[in-house]
C-alpha cells in the first residue's frame, strides 16, 4: 500500500495522464483528416498489441493496468494471441496484490468501412499469478506471497486502422480468476482478484500491405509524427544520493545496481536529419537511512523535451542519432515500511534536469522502427528531510539503457 504522500503523488500522475487523453484524441482526429490508407486484410499477419488501462474508467477495483499481446490474424475473421495483462488490487489497508494474467485468446473480427473499422470479440483461458507487495501492516498469506490460479477472459473491442499495419483501439474485457486468502491481526479473510479491464491500445502488424507505396509517401513528407514505447534499465550514478541515505534498486536486474526503466514518448521526425520528442519515464529505488534503516521506495519520473540529430543510412533503413534536452523530474517517497512510517519524511518535489545521449533505430517497415539508446540524466535539485533534521540536497544523476519501438502514425 502507498503512504498518503505516495497516494497524492500517484493521483497527480493520474491527473496528468487524464489531461493527456484529449491530446491523443486530437492527434487521432488530425490523422483521420490527413490523406492515408489503412485497412485490415485476409492474409496471415503477425502483430504486437500494446494496451494501457484507462485511468478514469471507474469500472474496476484494479489499478495501474497495462497489457501486451503477441498474436496473428489467420484470415479476415479469425485470430489467436497470447495476452499478458498486469494490474494491482488493493487489499484493505494492509497490502497490494499484483496480478499477472497469461491468457491464450481467440479473437473473432468483423471488418467494416472498407476494412478500416474492426469490431472484435475475445476470449480465452490460462493462468494468473498473484504476488503480494507493498505491505504496510502485518499480514500472513496462506500458501505464501506468490500464488498461481486458473484464469479466463471474455470481452471485446473496436479498432481503427490509421495505416495498413497500424490500428488504434479501445478494448474492454473481464479477467476471471480465484481468491487469495490472508490473515491480519484483526481477522481472516480472502479477496477475489478478478477484474474488469478497460484499455486503449496500439496494434502493429507485420508485414505491410503496400510497402513500396508507403515508403515513397514517407520520403515525400516534411514531418512524421510518432509514438515511442521503451523499456530498459536505469543506474543511479551515486548510490548515496542524499547524505546518509543509501539507494538500491527496487528490483535489481541480474544482481546488479540497475533497476527496471519504463517510458513513453511522442515526437516527430522533421526533414531528413532532425527530430524532437516529448518523453516520460519511470524508475524506482529503495532508500535506507543510516539512523533509521529502510524507509521506503523512491519513485522518479523524468519528463523531457529532447531534440535529436539523425543520420539516415542504408537507404533510410538505419538511423543513428544523438539527442539532448531539458525537462522536469518529479520524485516522491512511497510504499513506506514500518520504520518509514514512524518518522516524518519530506521527499516530494520537482526539479530541472538535463539529458544527453545517443542511439540507433532500424526500420523494419516504412513506419515502424526498433532501436536502442543510452542516455545520461543530470539531476541535482531534489531534496529530502527526515523529522526535524536538515534538508538534504540530492544528486540523482542516472544512466539509462533502453530498447524501444517507434510507430509513425502520420505525416505532413
Amino acid at each position: 500500500m502507498r503512504s498518503s504522500e505516495g497516494r497524492q503523488g500517484r493521483r497527480a500522475v493520474i491527473r496528468a495522464r487524464r489531461w493527456a487523453w484529449p491530446f491523443v484524441a486530437i492527434l487521432a482526429c488530425v490523422y483521420v483528416a490527413a490523406p492515408a490508407y489503412g485497412e485490415d486484410s485476409d492474409q496471415v499477419r503477425y502483430y504486437l498489441d500494446f494496451r494501457y488501462g484507462y485511468p478514469g474508467s471507474g469500472l474496476s477495483t484494479a489499478h495501474d493496468a497495462a497489457g501486451v499481446s503477441v498474436g496473428a490474424n489467420l484470415n479476415r475473421y479469425l485470430g489467436i494471441e497470447l495476452s499478458l495483462d498486469t494490474y494491482d488490487v488493493k487489499v484493505e489497508d494492509v497490502s497490494e496484490l499484483e496480478v499477472l494474467g497469461f491468457i491464450p485468446q481467440v479473437r473473432l473480427r468483423y471488418p467494416l468501412l472498407g476494412d478500416r473499422l474492426v469490431p472484435y470479440a475475445i476470449g480465452g483461458a490460462g493462468l494468473a499469478v498473484t504476488q503480494a507487495n507493498d505491505a504496510r501492516a502485518k499480514v500472513f498469506w496462506q500458501g505464501g506471497k506468490t500464488g498461481v490460479h486458473a484464469a479466463g477472459t471474455l470481452g471485446g473491442g473496436i479498432e481503427y486502422y490509421i495505416a495498413d499495419n497500424v490500428a488504434i483501439g479501445l478494448e474492454g474485457k473481464y479477467l476471471f480468476s480465484g481468491d487469495v486468502a490472508y490473515t491480519t491481526t484483526a481477522h481472516n479473510n480472502d479477496i477475489n482478484v478478478s477484474a474488469a479491464l478497460l484499455s486503449v491500445g496500439v496494434r502493429v502488424l507485420y508485414p505491410e500491405l503496400h510497402p513500396e507505396e508507403n515508403a515513397a509517401a514517407a520520403r515525400e513528407q516534411t514531418a512524421r509524427f510518432d509514438l515511442h514505447f521503451l523499456t530498459g534499465a536505469a543506474l543511479l550514478i551515486n548510490l548515496e544520493p542524499f547524505t546518509g541515505i543509501h539507494a538500491t534498486p527496487e528490483q535489481p536486474m541480474l544482481d546488479s545496481n540497475f533497476t527496471p526503466l519504463f517510458g513513453f514518448g511522442m515526437g516527430a521526425d522533421i526533414g531528413r536529419y532532425f527530430g524532437v520528442e516529448l518523453g516520460v519515464a519511470n524508475y524506482e529505488l529503495k532508500l535506507r537511512a543510516d539512523d533509521f534503516g529502510g524507509i521506503g521506495e523512491y519513485a522518479v519520473f523524468p519528463v523531457t523535451v529532447q531534440p535529436r540529430v539523425r543520420y539516415p543510412l542504408l537507404d533510410g533503413r538505419l538511423e543513428p542519432f544523438v539527442a539532448g534536452g531539458i525537462g522536469g523530474e518529479y520524485a516522491e517517497i512511497n510504499d513506506r515500511n514500518a520504520e518509514g512510517k514512524s518518522i516524518m519524511i519530506k521527499a516530494r518535489d520537482v526539479t530541472l534536469i538535463g539529458t544527453f545521449g545517443a542511439g540507433i533505430d532500424y526500420f523494419v517497415m516504412s513506419n515502424v522502427s526498433i532501436g536502442c539508446a543510452a542516455q545520461y540524466t543530470i539531476s541535482r535539485g531534489h531534496t529530502l528531510q527526515l523529522n526535524e533534521g536538515p534538508t538534504l540536497q540530492g544528486n540523482l544523476d542516472s544512466f539509462f539503457l533502453s530498447i524501444g519501438l517507434r510507430v509513425f502514425l502520420f505525416g505532413v
